[in-house]
């Protein structure tokens, strides 16, 4: 009977050790799953919005949506050219505010051109181009004049009465016209009718320095020489850099038998000359 029990204790005894292996067995998962909770508590509390996003979240879903027309676009404003800044040294003039010439037609700029050759003295090629201008322009008024100067200096005076006179016909009051008449018969020796033409343009128009010029060196060659004094000072007043009138100034002042005053004259056209 006595081994009956303590076989009984020896079967409790293994039992208990069982029993408490078990729980130990058990205990790693346990814990894992301790952990788990536990991470699983943070990440909630992570993704949680804090009490400033909860706002924000409640501002914007109170806010009512706004159509595609009535959201605002930014505008972008240009930005202001730079103010130059000048280099030490210089210094930055007034800025010209008066309104820039109207650029030059093209008639207006051929004829600058072809006046430039006549001053160089390359006549020949200005009655080349003018030419060419008045078969563009037949009735060209101011082509025609120009031509008629041009063939007086090359000394073909009947090709220039020609086309002053047809230029005379479509413009009578025109006092280049006029002049350019007035000059051809100046060259042509037709002294006392050069001279007519010539005052009838200078009492028209005060300020044509050729008029003036031609006219009073047709009044020296007529002997007409006090007449002949004031339309070269009015010339001279007109064309002061011009050598020509100084030295028929200086003829003048001979007639009239003022040496001091004709050498000044002389002198001055000889320095113009040089220049």
């Amino acid at each position: 009977m006595g081994n009956k029990v303590s076989k009984g204790k020896k079967s409790s005894s293994r039992s208990g050790r069982r029993g408490k292996a078990r729980r130990e067995a058990n205990r790693p998962d346990a814990e894992a799953e301790s952990h788990l909770t536990q991470g699983m508590r943070e990440t909630e509390q992570q993704d949680s919005p804090l009490p400033e996003q909860v706002d924000l979240l409640d501002e914007i879903e109170a806010t009512p949506e706004r159509q595609p027309d009535e959201m605002e676009v930014a505008v972008p404003v240009p930005a202001e050219a730079p103010v130059p800044v000048p280099a030490e040294g210089f210094e930055v003039g007034p800025i010209n505010t008066e309104p820039l010439e109207p650029p030059l037609s093209g008639l207006a700029e051929s004829l600058l051109r072809i006046r430039e050759l006549e001053e160089g003295g390359a006549y020949d090629l200005s009655l080349e181009r003018l030419v060419a201008l008045q078969a563009e322009q037949p009735d060209s008024v101011v082509v025609l004049a120009r031509m008629g100067s041009v063939l007086g200096s090359l000394g073909r005076f009947g090709e220039a009465e020609a086309a002053l006179e047809r230029a005379h016909r479509l413009s009578p009051d025109d006092v280049d016209i006029r002049a350019g008449m007035g000059i051809v018969e100046f060259k042509r020796g037709l002294y006392d009718q050069a001279e007519a033409t010539l005052r009838w343009v200078c009492d028209r128009q005060a300020d044509h320095g050729p008029a003036h010029l031609y006219r009073g060196e047709a009044l020296h060659l007529l002997g007409r020489i006090d007449e002949a004094l004031a339309a070269l000072e009015r010339a001279s007043e007109l064309d002061p850099d011009n050598p020509r009138v100084y030295q028929t100034l200086g003829m003048v002042y001979d007639k009239r038998r003022d040496p001091e005053q004709a050498a000044r004259m002389y002198k001055k056209a000889g320095e113009l000359g040089r220049r």
